[in-house]
């Protein structure tokens, strides 16, 4: 009866308390909101920005495709960035530098700067994301972790599905620099409450960041995307191929290095279950 009584008790005091659990999870809901919407508002914005840069349609993809890249090369880094310094520091720094992002987006009167600002701002997207998930484990109790990924997916669904007409009622109304100005209150809430509401990790990892590894994890996972897209574009066979080479020679040492670590960056061990 006594140890059932102190597991209850641990069980009750695990995660955080109310109404520090609502906050938190509030933070984590708006910064989420932001970086899903962002998304699809910039798909739908393209072909105006295509009319007023005077670009081709094929070129002003890269204002998406930068930010979804640049996601894809670094979430696994973020990641483990979180687990060294904390998945608070890295959730709070990425809402701030996606702010800071948006604002220079809002302000960008030419292809390249927005192209720039895009690319950045697919990096605090991913330092968002990469932790988010991780904090749910020190925010909820241990029974609860399911609700909490379950409002994850929730607002990354609601997101996703509301970024079109948020963006067609923005443009009625007003330019597309708008459609990045839109960030900079739900980043604001969502740094200001992550602040006073998030927890810090009691323990972080010992291991040292592994700069090859992610520079290695990088080059795999852009040249791996950038490869696929030059097939279905039918790009120069001869760039192609010399890309598929280098995929497959950095791909391998990659996945070599990563075998031989305790801790690597990429768990290939998750694929033997």
């Amino acid at each position: 009866m006594v140890q059932d009584g102190k597991s209850q008790e641990i069980e009750e005091t695990d995660g955080l308390p109310f109404p520090q659990r609502i906050w938190a999870v509030v933070a984590i809901g708006f910064a989420l909101c932001m970086s899903v919407l962002d998304i699809n508002i910039s798909t739908v914005i393209l072909p105006t920005l295509a009319h007023d840069f005077g670009t081709s349609d094929s070129v002003i993809t890269w204002i998406v495709n930068g930010y979804q890249l640049a996601i894809v090369v670094s979430l696994l880094s973020f990641s483990a960035l979180g687990e060294i310094f904390g998945y608070r520091k890295v959730f709070l720094s990425g809402i701030a530098l996606f702010c800071v992002t948006s604002l220079i987006c809002a302000l960008s009167n030419s292809f390249w700067t927005l192209t720039t600002a895009r690319i950045f701002q697919g990096f605090s997207a991913s330092a968002i994301t990469s932790v988010n998930t991780a904090q749910l484990r020190l925010i909820y109790p241990k029974k609860q972790i399911g609700r909490g990924m379950g409002i994850n997916a929730m607002v990354i669904a609601i997101s996703a599905a509301a970024g079109p007409s948020v963006a067609s009622g923005i443009l009625s109304i007003a330019s597309w620099h708008w459609l990045f100005a839109i960030n900079l209150p739900l980043g604001i809430i969502a740094l200001t409450l992550g602040i006073k509401y998030l927890p810090e990790q009691k323990e972080l990892s010992k291991r040292k960041f592994d700069v090859i590894s992610a520079v290695a994890n990088a080059i795999t996972f852009g040249l791996l995307i950038y490869t696929l897209d030059g097939f279905a574009h039918h790009e120069r066979y001869d760039y192609l191929i010399l890309q598929l080479v280098i995929l497959i020679i950095v791909g391998t040492y990659y996945v070599r290095r990563q075998l031989g670590q305790e801790s690597p960056l990429l768990p290939l061990d998750l694929l033997k279950i």
